[in-house]
């Protein structure tokens, strides 16, 4: 067993003995699991994967976008977890967005996670949302925090501010330590390169082609970027398609909204 799949085993036992040791006990039990696709504004098809009880609905429903195929199993935990304890968890984006998960722009992105909010507004299986994340699920919750559709009820962020120009960028410098090690992470295909040799490459705006074997865009962005957060979207999320005016129904509490 590798390194990693070592890490991933222990982390879903503890998840596992964290729901075990919860208050709320399991009274149902989860329905197949379904798969489905959601069309967006820009054409772009998102895949979601939908864990419900096998009980009539509706039902609570967690919303979360992810780009990590390396959290397939995690997802899939978390939804037979919290369909036993009577939740529906709506899933976008971790079994199938990582060959194209970094396709447009910041704000086409948030874009994307308007319109999957619209498409939940329309399922008669939703009764209200919660929107989760961690780290960068967090953003994707933050850059749609103040156009929100009417069901989303509730919002936990936690580990990632409201600014994603700010975690790029440290008193004028580009945070390698973060941002490439990132990229090299979330590619969409296996990078192999020395973390330390990418970091100090110059020109490092070409250190994708140079070492990692293909072209990212959006890393580009990031790095030709370095005083107008504007010119690559990261402030700008548009606004959410939905059947009436969209509008926040959040109130701020430290990194948690509800």
């Amino acid at each position: 067993m590798s390194d990693a799949d070592d890490f991933m085993t222990r982390y879903l036992n503890n998840i596992t003995s964290q729901y075990e040791s919860s208050r709320f006990k399991p009274e149902y039990e989860p329905a197949e699991p379904e798969t489905t696709k959601v069309t967006c504004r820009d054409g772009v098809e998102l895949t979601v994967d939908i864990f419900r009880p096998a009980t009539p609905g509706p039902y609570p429903t967690i919303v979360v976008r992810c780009p990590y195929p390396q959290q397939v199993e995690l997802w899939k935990l978390h939804g037979e977890h919290l369909n036993r304890r009577g939740y529906a968890w709506c899933a976008n984006g971790a079994a199938h967005l990582h060959l194209r998960r970094h396709v447009g722009t910041e704000r086409q992105r948030a874009q994307r996670r308007c319109d999957l909010l619209a498409w939940c507004e329309h399922q008669d299986w939703i009764d209200v949302i919660g929107l989760w994340g961690t780290s960068y699920l967090s953003l994707t919750c933050w850059t749609v925090a103040d156009i929100t559709t009417p069901k989303v009820a509730s919002i936990c962020a936690n580990h990632y501010g409201t600014d994603r120009f700010a975690s790029a960028y440290q008193k004028g410098s580009f945070r390698c330590d973060v941002l490439t090690a990132w990229a090299m992470q979330n590619a969409g295909y296996p990078v192999d390169a020395d973390y330390m040799k990418s970091a100090l490459h110059l020109p490092q705006m070409s250190v994708d082609e140079d070492m990692w074997g293909g072209r990212l865009d959006w890393y580009r962005d990031w790095i030709s970027h370095p005083k107008d957060a504007d010119a690559t979207g990261m402030r700008d999320s548009g606004d959410c398609s939905s059947p009436s005016p969209p509008r926040s129904r959040c109130r701020c509490s430290s990194t948690r909204l509800v």
